[in-house]
């Protein structure tokens, strides 16, 4: 990643609140916000050796806890319009149900721990929250419109959803794929 400090100055950095799956994609969301370009080379290659960061937070539980914490907030900063947001949160939360029925099948306890304690992190955190999207959109350079047609143009995918099972993945895909186009069209 190339930054100019001074623009990093004018954003702010990465809040220790957010999810570390989450605090790339938001500082590509706040950089979108203040009329700058994000541009990645999609030849470049990443390797995390052995996961050397994450290696000891790494589990079932750990995973499903910190991606539908990233899910969540993503939405918030994303969606500005409230009605969008609930549709949005909506769709999350109706995969996140037929996910937790796949899981209690087949007595994945551990996902579904860490999907409940995200689910309560966020009524936790939910000012901490709703303080940061006001934030990021106190002073944006695009229109909430554009900010999500940006990210349906790289293909980012509402909400970032990593199924467990192929009913999930279809139920999830059909709804984003419709909301999507939608958007497109208007």
């Amino acid at each position: 990643m190339i930054v100019r400090k001074e623009f990093l100055d004018e954003i702010g950095l990465f809040d220790p609140e957010i999810p570390y799956n989450y605090d790339d994609t938001l500082l590509s969301l706040k950089t979108w916000l203040a009329g700058k370009r994000v541009v990645s080379v999609s030849s470049s290659r990443i390797r995390h050796i052995g996961g050397a960061t994450t290696k000891k937070f790494w589990n079932n539980q750990s995973v499903a806890f910190s991606l539908l914490r990233a899910k969540t907030c993503l939405l918030f900063d994303v969606y500005f319009n409230l009605r969008d947001l609930l549709k949005a949160l909506s769709i999350l939360y109706f995969s996140l149900a037929v996910e937790l029925m796949f899981l209690v099948r087949k007595k994945h306890l551990s996902e579904i721990l860490g999907n409940f304690r995200a689910s309560t992190w966020l009524l936790k955190n939910f000012k901490h929250v709703w303080k940061n999207r006001l934030q990021h959109w106190s002073n944006p350079k695009i229109s909430p419109e554009m900010l999500v047609t940006r990210f349906i143009r790289i293909r980012l995918q509402f909400p970032l959803c990593i199924a467990h099972s192929k009913l999930t993945y279809s139920v999830y895909h059909n709804q984003c794929m419709k909301y999507e186009n939608k958007l497109i069209r208007n």
